[in-house]
């Protein structure tokens, strides 16, 4: 996702080549499986996770209200969070 925002057509190139050796790993894991045990990754999920890691707003605003909350409340212990701790 950073390549692909900055623009980095040599990294968008080296994870191309990473993301095909991962396709065939996961090829050849699946044909010695029966079908019930197959391995599908649920690629939005980890793409999901992938934008909270990048994005500190989308990891504080993702969830039900309650955790929203939580996560306001930890990132301001940290002195991390996006309203001030102590606003004057």
């Amino acid at each position: 996702m950073i390549a692909v925002k900055e623009k980095d057509q040599k990294a968008l190139l080296e994870l191309s080549k990473k993301e095909k050796e991962i396709r065939d790993d996961l090829l050849k894991l699946n044909q010695n499986l029966k079908p019930g045990l197959k391995f599908v990754p649920d690629v939005y999920r980890l793409m999901q996770e992938a934008a909270k890691d990048l994005d500190t707003r989308f990891r504080i605003s993702s969830g039900s209200p309650y955790e929203i909350g939580a996560n306001l409340y930890d990132y301001q212990l940290l002195n991390k969070g996006l309203i001030p701790a102590n606003p004057n």
